[in-house]
């Protein structure tokens, strides 16, 4: 069966930074990878930032040719425990209307708490016997949220599983850059120069040019 991918991101510009060069490698690969936001900025105030945000994510899936996008619509920075059933049932629908077979999901140490309570509703995926065709599922890591994690935390970024992007290390900035309500100038954590040296440093890693890392979860070679 060939693979067909789903990026769970708590917010737009996540994926991008998480896994932008891997979605490429893996289109090129011929994969199908779809794509699923969580949250959805939404403001009578501010229409104008509003609007800005939602052409970002269409400029996003058009670069990065997702198959599909699936959003859940909950409210930035609001998320918590007690929608944890609700996620789990929708994240459980998506998966099987898609036949996911691999599953990139945020850190549980991100220092932010959308991100740490999705990535408690997308582990719960990874039991064989509830979605069987789930062989692969990867925690990737968010700039200004994986490295923000406080220091007592008892999980540990390590990455153990890297991809190659040194062909779309440029598209990859190129990429985030869509994103000109996040990102702002260096020393913002979010900009370009961060996400170069990121880039860069986990390609050092393991020999390459320029690599995103992510760790294991689980695999099963078929």
């Amino acid at each position: 069966m060939k693979k067909s991918i789903l990026i769970i991101s708590p917010h737009p510009d996540d994926e991008s930074l998480g896994c932008g060069g891997t979605i490429k490698v893996y289109k090129k690969l011929g994969y199908q990878v779809h794509w699923l936001i969580c949250t959805r900025y939404i403001s009578k105030k501010n229409q104008e930032i509003m609007k800005e945000k939602e052409q970002e994510i269409k400029k996003v899936f058009n670069l990065l040719e997702f198959d599909s996008l699936t959003r859940l619509d909950l409210s930035p920075g609001k998320i918590s425990n007690s929608d944890l059933p609700e996620i789990i049932n929708k994240f459980s629908s998506i998966v099987k209307k898609k036949k996911i077979t691999s599953l990139f999901i945020p850190s549980p140490s991100d220092i932010h708490s959308d991100h740490r309570i999705i990535f408690e509703a997308a582990s719960s995926l990874i039991k064989w016997y509830r979605h069987p065709l789930i062989t692969e599922s990867l925690i990737y890591e968010t700039l200004s949220e994986t490295n923000f994690s406080l220091p007592y935390s008892t999980f540990n970024f390590k990455p153990n599983y890297y991809v190659d992007i040194s062909d779309f290390l440029d598209f990859k900035i190129n990429l985030v850059s869509i994103y000109k309500t996040e990102f702002g100038n260096h020393p913002f954590p979010r900009s370009k120069e961060s996400v170069k040296a990121l880039s860069i440093l986990r390609g050092s890693e393991v020999g390459v040019k320029a690599a995103e890392g992510f760790m294991l979860l689980k695999f099963l070679y078929k």
